[in-house]
């Protein structure tokens, strides 16, 4: 036994298998890493990590029959392979084994994980402004706003906020990677392309898990149409998803906020304006907007309730000494709630004040 060990140092089988286990580990590492990310088929990262488990024996058998040395390779001398090929027969075994733990052990994982993801969960990623005009970028971002916020009156959905999924405009990453980052099953993406009046919308639903398209639909139409729009993507997706309506929502998702094209798009503008910057400048523009929104169409509760917001922050960040724009505020707000009980942007500015 003795001299068997000592031939494993000559032949430098121990060193050989060490530097091999390390390199195979920084490449399965590897693997796991980005084969997600660039979407390679599952079977591929299995296959590397088979050749991986596969190749050290045959590292093994070639480095005890052969030495390598001053840049030459020559045959080992010849000796008693028994203990060897026991040794080997041992080693092979047990990477078989596991091999095929750790491979189960990774599906259970990814298993599992599949599991607990709900199968109604959906984020619904910024809409790509597709316009000439990248000022009109706000009413691209304005439709997504619209679309998250019906989608979020159906009880039977899960609906991931605007804050975590602006983290992914414009971005390259792939869908698979942002649904297991926001632990979600289904992600809308789309377009929305602008000229003039006239508007055209693109929409697709797609299971993250799968990359299977779930829905897809393209609408033309005017900027009059936009909530009708709106209101048929959030009842396709719940339809897709086999989720369920009742009467009321459905009634809450086909309500406008307004019936006033330019209303609507001075609210879309203040939005954008208020949630990008926290500048009193800025501030101060999108108030402009939103009061102005409320002049052309005075049923306008949104609008109210974003008004009322932007009078509480000018308080809060210090560009108002007094209490007088916290008393605007809660006439906004009580106005709001006076015309829409149920309106989210209302009910959120008066947990703000």
């Amino acid at each position: 036994m003795g001299s068997f060990f000592q031939q494993l140092k000559e032949r430098k089988v121990t060193k050989t298998t060490v530097g091999y286990a390390v390199v195979a580990f920084i490449i399965m590492q590897l693997v796991e890493i980005l084969f997600p990310i660039f979407e390679f088929p599952a079977w591929t990262s299995k296959f590397v990590i088979i050749i991986l488990f596969f190749g050290l024996p045959i590292v093994i058998v070639l480095s005890w029959i052969f030495d390598i040395s001053n840049d030459k390779i020559v045959r080992s001398p010849q000796s008693n392979g028994v203990y060897f090929l026991g040794g080997g027969a041992l080693i092979i075994t047990f990477l078989l084994y596991f091999g095929y733990d750790y491979s189960s052990s990774k599906d259970h994982e990814r298993q599992n994980l599949l599991n607990e993801i709900d199968v109604n969960s959906i984020a619904v990623l910024p809409f790509d402004n597709y316009s000439k005009d990248e000022n009109e970028q706000y009413f691209s971002d304005g439709f997504t706003e619209l679309i998250i916020a019906n989608l979020a009156k159906i009880n039977d959905l899960t609906v991931i906020s605007r804050t975590s999924v602006m983290q992914y405009k414009n971005t390259n990453m792939p869908l698979k990677e942002i649904g297991r980052e926001l632990g979600v099953a289904n992600i809308l993406e789309g377009s929305l392309h602008r000229v003039k009046d006239e508007i055209r919308i693109v929409a697709q639903l797609i299971d993250t898990r799968t990359d299977r398209h779930l829905w897809a639909e393209t609408y033309d139409g005017t900027i009059n149409d936009i909530f009708s729009i709106q209101a048929n993507v959030a009842e396709k997706i719940a339809k897709a998803l086999q989720a369920n309506i009742s009467s009321s929502e459905r009634k809450r998702i086909l309500s406008k906020t307004t019936n006033n094209p330019k209303a609507y798009q001075l609210y879309t503008m203040g939005t954008r304006l208020m949630k990008e910057s926290e500048e009193e400048k800025d501030f101060r523009m999108a108030l402009s907007f939103f009061e102005e929104a409320i002049n052309l169409d005075p049923n306008f509760a949104d609008a109210y309730g974003y008004a009322g917001y932007v009078y509480e922050a000018l308080y809060w960040y210090g560009y108002e000494r007094t209490v007088e724009p916290l008393k605007i505020a809660k006439q906004y707000i009580e106005k709001g709630l006076e015309l829409d009980p149920e309106s989210p942007v209302v009910h959120a500015t008066r947990g703000y004040h």
